[in-house]
């Protein structure tokens, strides 16, 4: 069971306080907002039904449902209340070096009597975020994974260092390309076998994460080891790519050409040494 969450949120929230001081040449600034717009969305969706917190939060990103990526104003906007509460907090996050870019992920659980009965149903989110140009961060995806419950909460895992803030690049079209052509081969790769699709582009061991729909999330060296148990071919279809602005970090967005229904896939994926790098997948049904 998740803890409560209004006290470990809010105790996040005051400890990353901005201090009075030099200016913070890194992305800290930057990724500690991030997560404080994830803590917000929770905190109101702790207090409020499932369809007030997706509508308010959520309106204009991508989720899936019905088979298809809809936007949560399409999925939700419409739908009577109940008196079910979806609880969730985050648990681990990674944004872009130019700051504007990046998401954040961790356990939910669903009470469908109110926020004080029994959880019936458990998983793990992930949220994509962009900042808009008046330095917002704004949802522009939200979806995950269900699994059964854990047996020990898990801990939540912060940076205590952080990169050197970059510029915004002055051809994000190009790296944004360079990125559909990375996911392009990983795609033709895939139709092979999932193990020949990641093993060129598996990002850092201590960065990967790849979530299963019905499997706990599968961290770093596990995150590997699942790779090289995962024979299955699939057939994955793009929907929709974007970047950072110092060309980065990225996101595609595509769906899971499965029967009887077709599911979905995100990838987050880093640049190092002008290669991309796998670093986070949903992929739901579980196609190992």
């Amino acid at each position: 069971m998740l803890p409560l969450l209004t006290a470990p949120l809010l105790s996040l929230l005051t400890s990353w306080l901005p201090l009075f001081g030099k200016p913070d040449p890194t992305v800290k600034t930057d990724f500690r907002q991030m997560v404080a717009a994830e803590v917000a969305f929770a905190a109101y969706g702790s207090q409020h039904s499932v369809q007030d917190a997706f509508s308010r939060y959520l309106s204009t990103a991508w989720m899936f449902g019905g088979g298809a990526f809809q936007t949560g104003a399409a999925l939700y906007g419409n739908q009577p209340e109940q008196p079910g509460r979806i609880l969730w907090r985050p648990t681990y996050a990674d944004i872009s070096a130019s700051g504007d870019l990046g998401f954040t992920t961790g356990p939910w659980e669903l009470r469908p009597g109110g926020a004080n009965e029994k959880p019936v149903a458990f998983g793990d989110f992930v949220t994509l975020w962009q900042k808009g140009s008046n330095g917002t961060w704004q949802a522009i995806y939200d979806g995950g994974i269900s699994h059964m419950a854990y047996t020990t909460a898990p801990k939540a895992a912060w940076p205590t260092t952080y990169p050197v803030k970059r510029p915004a690049t002055a051809d994000t079209a190009q790296a944004r390309l360079s990125l559909i052509a990375a996911e392009q081969a990983l795609v033709q790769r895939a139709r092979l076998s999932l193990r020949q699709a990641y093993k060129p582009v598996l990002g850092p061991t201590q960065e990967l994460r790849l979530l299963r729909e019905g499997q706990l999330p599968y961290v770093g060296n596990g995150a590997r080891a699942l790779v090289e148990t995962s024979p299955k071919a699939v057939q994955l279809t793009p929907l929709r790519t974007g970047v950072s602005a110092a060309g980065d970090f990225g996101y595609t967005l595509g769906y899971l050409e499965s029967k009887p229904e077709r599911g979905f896939f995100l990838h987050v994926w880093r640049r190092s040494s002008d290669r991309w790098l796998l670093v986070l997948e949903v992929l739901s049904p579980d196609a190992v």
